[in-house]
């Protein structure tokens, strides 16, 4: 029998709802429209820094290590990890976060709110598989 979905559950599918439906303003390269920036925005998280993504992980309950996958993933272009220096900065590789527009961003938000995986290849399988998932686990 499914449960019903936690508060974390809800909220990533309430994000990924919120960033598939923009016409627009979605870019990984600015923490400000990044998945970690519309969080604080549709949570009304009033920030006046860089400091979103730490919001954006309090907002929606991850780990450090499922903030870090979400808001700053290691794409394939990357093929040895980043020194955690740079991974707190979190400067994105322009050509490889040009790849996470805001369909394939919401599709990697709804495969980790079913699975627990953070995965930005979801977005090739299709949305019918993600939506047959979600009802799933919302019925």
């Amino acid at each position: 029998m499914l449960k019903t979905p936690d508060r974390k559950t809800k909220r990533l599918l309430q994000l990924a709802d919120h960033i598939d439906n923009l016409d627009g303003g979605f870019d990984m390269r600015e923490w400000h429209t990044c998945i970690a920036g519309h969080c604080c925005k549709l949570f009304h998280i009033r920030l006046k820094s860089r400091y979103y993504r730490q919001a954006a992980q309090t907002a929606l309950e991850l780990t450090d290590e499922e903030a870090k996958e979400l808001f700053c993933p290691r794409l394939p272009t990357e093929s040895v990890p980043r020194p955690a220096w740079l991974m707190l900065l979190c400067p994105p590789p322009p050509m490889a976060y040009n790849q996470i527009d805001n369909k394939v961003a919401a599709r990697a938000l709804r495969h980790f709110a079913v699975t627990g995986e953070v995965s930005f290849d979801v977005g090739r399988e299709g949305r019918a598989t993600q939506e047959r998932e979600l009802r799933e686990v919302t019925a």
